[in-house]
């Protein structure tokens, strides 16, 4: 299958998918709660990266050049990526929050293709450390694990 077939073939069911699960989501009684009590809000913001991440994969197929695919057939690379989301979850409790996601995030851009590891490192660790931050001091909710404090007052 051309690239640009299975960027579009994946990015709409993604898109498609995200878009019934945000809709399961919908519910009238956490209106009027603040964030930090809204139980489905964090679901909710996962569904919308993924909504946009599936844009984003169409965009691709739509304007990319049509290009053979690797030797991995496409539900190759989906199973591929179900474990590591599986194996980043389960390790999620274990290691806590900002080692699993400085090992997933450079693992599942490898897994994706992308080759770059200066620009893979730089945006793992500011996007890790922005992710902790927001949802530690401004969310008030504490990632599993250690955090940014723990870490510079070990360094």
């Amino acid at each position: 299958m051309p690239r640009c077939m299975s960027d579009l073939v994946g990015g709409g069911v993604l898109l498609g998918a995200s878009a019934v699960l945000y809709a399961q989501t919908v519910n009238k009684g956490f209106v009027h709660d603040e964030i930090a009590r809204d139980p489905v809000w964090y679901p909710r913001l996962l569904l919308v990266l993924l909504a946009l991440a599936s844009a984003g994969l169409i965009v691709r197929g739509l304007a990319g050049p049509v290009q053979k695919t690797g030797s991995v057939p496409l539900w190759g690379r989906f199973l591929a990526v179900a474990v590591a989301v599986t194996a980043y979850f389960l390790l999620f409790d274990v290691v806590g929050f900002l080692i699993a996601s400085v090992v997933f995030l450079p693992a599942m851009t490898m897994l994706l293709g992308y080759r770059r590891p200066l620009v893979t490192g730089l945006v793992t660790v500011i996007f890790v450390a922005l992710v902790w931050y927001c949802f530690a001091e401004i969310f008030v909710i504490r990632p599993p694990g250690f955090g940014l404090d723990e870490l510079f007052a070990w360094l």
